[in-house]
C-alpha cells in the first residue's frame, strides 16, 4: 500500500522556521522535539516523524544561509533605498542611542517606522501608567539580580534599567518618550522575526494576523496586559516551565537578602514586598492589581527602593 505523504501545514512550518533561524544547526530529532512541545503549549497537538523535519530542514537550508540586504545594519542611507520616510530618522538614531545600544538592522528599521505611529496611538492612551511600568520594570530587574530568572526578563537589559532610573528621577517627558521608544522596539521585533520565518517558507508576505491581535486590536486592553501577552507570546517553554515552578515554589526572600535593594525593613514590609515580587512573577497585570488595592504599601515600597538607588548612586559617585 503507497504510504500516505503527512501534509505539513503553515503552523508547523512556521515554527520550524522560527527554531532554524534560532539555531541552523539543529537536527531533525531536535527540531522534532522542540517544535512539538513548543506547538503543544500552543494548542496544538502535532506529531511528524523525524524524517519530515529532515526534509524541512533541507528544504529552508538554502534561505536559511543566503545573505539577505535586509538583515545588515541599518544606517541613514538606507531610507533611500527602501523608501523610509526621513521623519522617522531621528527616532531611528534615538533607539540606537538610548534602547538598543548599538545598530538595528534594515529590517527592524523598516518595521519600526511602520509601526511608529500606531504605537505612540497605543501608548498615548496608555500614558497614565508610564511611570508604574518603569517602575515595575525596575522591580523585575531587582527580582532577576535577587536570583529569579524571569520569562521576558532578559528584554530589558541592566543598561536599559539604569536608563530608566535615571529618566524616572530627573526626567518625567524623557522617561516617558523612552518607554515610548522601548515599546516601539518590543512590537517592531516580533514583526521582523515574522517576516523572516515567512521569508523561510517561501510566503509572498508575512500573516501578522496573530501580532495584529496581540498589540493592536483590542481597544481596552492595558500596556501591562500587552506586555503580559508579549511574553506569554514569545516565551520558550523552558522560561514558561521556568516561571510555573517559580510560582508554586514561590516562598519569598529573607529580611537579608530585601535589604540588599530596599534598605532596613520592619517584618510588615518584609512581608508585602514579598507579595508584590510574587505579584511580578505572576505578570504585570496581576502586580497592578496588587498596586491598586495596596497603595499606601506600594507607595512604601516604592520609597524605600528609591532612597536605596540614592544611597548607591551617591556611593558610586563618591
Amino acid at each position: 500500500m503507497a504510504r500516505v505523504k503527512m501534509i505539513v501545514n503553515r503552523v508547523v512550518e512556521s515554527e520550524i522556521a522560527r527554531f532554524l533561524l534560532e539555531n541552523p544547526d539543529y537536527t531533525a530529532v531536535e527540531l522534532k522535539k522542540k517544535v512539538e512541545r513548543s506547538l503543544k503549549q500552543k494548542g496544538f497537538n502535532y506529531k511528524f516523524t523525524d524524517r519530515t523535519y529532515l526534509n524541512k530542514k533541507k528544504e529552508f537550508a538554502p534561505n536559511i544561509n543566503k545573505e539577505n540586504p535586509l538583515d545588515k545594519p541599518w544606517t541613514v542611507g538606507a531610507c533611500i533605498k527602501y523608501d523610509m520616510s526621513p521623519d522617522v530618522i531621528p527616532v531611528l538614531i534615538k533607539i540606537m542611542q538610548v534602547v538598543v545600544a548599538g545598530h538595528i538592522t534594515i529590517r527592524q528599521a523598516r518595521w519600526f517606522a511602520c509601526l511608529y505611529p500606531s504605537v505612540q496611538k497605543l501608548m498615548r492612551k496608555q500614558s497614565q501608567n508610564q511611570n508604574f511600568i518603569i517602575t515595575l520594570l525596575t522591580l523585575s530587574y531587582s527580582q532577576h539580580e535577587l536570583g529569579i530568572q524571569l520569562p521576558g526578563i532578559e528584554l530589558v537589559s541592566e543598561e536599559q534599567i539604569s536608563k530608566l532610573r535615571e529618566f524616572y528621577r530627573s526626567e518625567p517627558e524623557q522617561s516617558k518618550q523612552f518607554a515610548e521608544l522601548t515599546w516601539l522596539v518590543l512590537i517592531g521585533i516580533p514583526y521582523a522575526k515574522a517576516e523572516q520565518v515567512s521569508e523561510l517558507i517561501g510566503e509572498d508576505y508575512p500573516d501578522t494576523s496573530e501580532l495584529d491581535k496581540l498589540f493592536f486590536t483590542p481597544e481596552d486592553v492595558s500596556i501591562e496586559a500587552l506586555i503580559d501577552g508579549w511574553m506569554s507570546a514569545f516565551a520558550t517553554p523552558k522560561q514558561r516551565k521556568q516561571r510555573e515552578d517559580i510560582l508554586a515554589n514561590f516562598k519569598g526572600f529573607s529580611s537579608e537578602e530585601l535589604e540588599l535593594k530596599f534598605g532596613k525593613l520592619t517584618p510588615r514590609q518584609v512581608d508585602y514586598v514579598n507579595d508584590l515580587l510574587h505579584a511580578l512573577t505572576s505578570g504585570l497585570v496581576s502586580a497592578h492589581k496588587w498596586e491598586e488595592q495596596h497603595p499606601e504599601e506600594y507607595a512604601e515600597i516604592k520609597k524605600l527602593w528609591e532612597a536605596k538607588e540614592h544611597e548607591r548612586l551617591h556611593s558610586q559617585e563618591g
